[in-house]
């Protein structure tokens, strides 16, 4: 793990996990289609003294690149978001699955010696099984984002196998915490605290009754990288294991922030989001030897502290 290329390392996740690596010691490189004179003052700060260089996955030639001298890859990038990929199918496809394939091409050209992707849980495993999911458990999606995120988990799958390239896929649950913004709708916690602060009734879809499973991002990127210290291979479920309601989160951070949400209940629930998600996390506890060890209420603090001062 000693030269990383982090593919999509300029979003949410991405940058908490080019940190905690390279404070482990990795020589880390961030490829992404952002230059360091657009990033937030947040970004600027988390991946300070971490190399960035422009890189975008649809073009096979900068990836491959990219990869000269590396050993491990990790695939962390997405164009599109699990509401709008429905609505540009298209686009989805040919954004994060080929560029997904062409990364791991670029890999065997390049004798990389393994490759990390993080997917998504919910998304994935759509309404299979009931809870808690684990890792043998049917996937059955049932949005566009979904169904290319487990095409990508198999083409990973497959051309690591054809390759000779160790896999790892690091499928998350719900990640809260600082550098998320809101933006898109996505990421319910940093969505409603904007709607709060600037005094906008929440909107919430259904009855507020669907359940997700909501992990700190330091400790969910954290997850990731133990995995990768231990040389883990397969699927592992990132999440907290345990599970709350729209409902729970928006009382949550009323306590948290002490001021009252306004709700406006928009029925029914959008047919892309999942009913009930809550993640079995054995199988990751037992290869790391830990689980999470932040409640909700101190998950959603942090976030607030974090978006507070910004």
């Amino acid at each position: 793990m000693q030269r990383v290329l982090l593919i999509g390392g300029t979003g949410f996740c991405g940058p908490h996990l080019a940190r905690l690596l390279a404070d482990a010691g990795a020589e880390v490189t961030v490829g992404s289609r952002s230059a360091r004179a657009n990033f937030s003052a947040w970004h600027t700060r988390i991946l300070d003294g971490i190399e960035v260089r422009r890189l975008d996955m649809l073009d096979p030639f900068t990836v491959q690149a990219a990869m000269e001298g590396v050993d491990t890859v990790v695939h962390a990038a997405s164009v599109s978001k699990s509401r709008s990929s429905d609505l540009a199918l298209e686009q989805d496809i040919n954004s994060n699955l080929i560029g997904t394939v062409h990364i791991m091409r670029a890999a065997a050209s390049a004798g990389i010696e393994r490759v990390v992707l993080l997917s998504s849980a919910g998304t994935v495993y759509g309404m299979g099984q009931d809870a808690p999911y684990t890792e043998v458990d049917a996937c059955v999606p049932i949005s566009s984002y979904g169904i290319v995120k487990l095409a990508a988990e198999n083409y990973v799958k497959l051309l690591g196998e054809t390759h000779g390239i160790s896999t790892l896929i690091a499928r998350l649950s719900n990640p809260i915490g600082p550098g998320q913004t809101g933006a898109d709708g996505q990421g319910i916690v940093a969505v409603f605290y904007k709607q709060l602060m600037q005094d906008l009734p929440v909107k919430i879809f259904g009855d507020g009754k669907a359940e997700r499973d909501y992990i700190d991002v330091t400790e969910a990127m954290g997850a990731v990288r133990d995995l990768m210290i231990s040389q883990a291979e397969g699927i592992f479920n990132i999440g907290s294991g345990r599970s709350s309601t729209i409902l729970e989160i928006a009382a949550a951070l009323e306590e948290v922030v002490g001021k009252r949400l306004t709700y406006q209940k928009i029925p029914p629930a959008r047919p892309a989001d999942v009913g009930h998600i809550r993640l079995s996390i054995d199988k990751l506890a037992n290869q790391i030897e830990r689980r999470p060890e932040r409640d909700l209420l101190q998950v959603i603090k942090g976030f607030v502290d974090w978006a507070s001062t910004c």
